[in-house]
């Protein structure tokens, strides 16, 4: 069970990191509340890794992330939905950015 607990401490880190960074906006309520219920989270938690200068052009909003992030159908392949939340890494760096999905 080395995986799992692997996931569960990479859910936890991710956790920490929203409310550190989001916790105080109203905007991101909804989506800090479920963690301190013992239900199910209704989203996905992704974790996107950009080099530069796309990670900037993102954060910018001169750029959109592409619904392909690869050509191959390998994991994350259909395994990012509406409302996820995706936090942005800069490769090789800090967490950057947070967003969530919006499909259409």
């Amino acid at each position: 069970m080395e995986g799992a607990n692997s996931t569960e401490s990479l859910n936890s880190l991710a956790i920490a990191y929203l409310k550190k960074e989001v916790g105080g906006d109203a905007s991101w309520r909804r989506y800090l509340n479920y963690f301190d219920l013992e239900e199910p989270i209704p989203y996905g938690i992704h974790l996107a890794v950009f080099i530069e200068p796309y990670l900037q052009f993102i954060l910018d909003g001169q750029k959109t992330v592409e619904s392909r992030f690869s050509a191959n159908r390998s994991a994350p392949y259909q395994q990012v939905g509406n409302g996820d939340v995706v936090l942005l890494k800069r490769t090789g760096g800090p967490v950057m950015g947070v967003g969530s999905v919006f499909l259409e």
